[in-house]
């Protein structure tokens, strides 16, 4: 008689977790593929951060490099953020741009363009943050030989 409720136990758990599956299963996915696509996506950011190009200093480019990855960071936090489908055309965009092209301040543009345009929340925060970093980076630019004699480079954009 044991054996049987056990039977039947076992029986209804796998039909709560086959209900489950079958209900929350493509959130589930969702969540996973854009964890995927944010991973990959990550990887081309850092690309970017430890290429610094011979024209420009390494103070200017770890500041442009922070703002980038932070803007990254809070514009990809989800799909709530990014649509999955979007998220998908982000991480082809920078594949493309980072690893097919030559890496410099216009791959910086490039990517708070590209950030702006995943959507409604990209857009508002590009808006709202981008002014920021590129203050930030003049101050760079204006502040004039770094400690150790490094030249700030006044490379300009566009």
């Amino acid at each position: 008689m044991k054996r049987f409720k056990m039977r039947y136990l076992v029986l209804a758990a796998m039909l709560v977790v086959g209900l489950f599956g079958a209900v929350k299963g493509p959130q589930i996915y969702e969540v996973l593929r854009f964890r995927s696509l944010y991973l990959q996506s990550a990887e081309y950011v850092e690309t970017l951060r430890v290429s610094c190009p011979e024209e420009v200093s390494p103070e200017r480019w770890s500041e442009e490099n922070f703002g980038i990855g932070t803007a990254f960071a809070n514009v990809c936090f989800s799909t709530n953020h990014v649509p999955l489908d979007e998220m998908e055309r982000l991480t082809v965009d920078l594949r493309e741009r980072i690893t097919g092209q030559p890496i410099d301040l216009t791959t910086i543009d490039w990517v708070w363009d590209r950030l702006a345009a995943t959507g409604p929340h990209g857009e508002q925060y590009v808006g709202k943050w981008r002014p920021v970093w590129q203050e930030g980076t003049a101050a760079v630019n204006e502040s004039g030989p770094a400690p150790g004699g490094t030249r700030v480079d006044t490379v300009s954009r566009r």
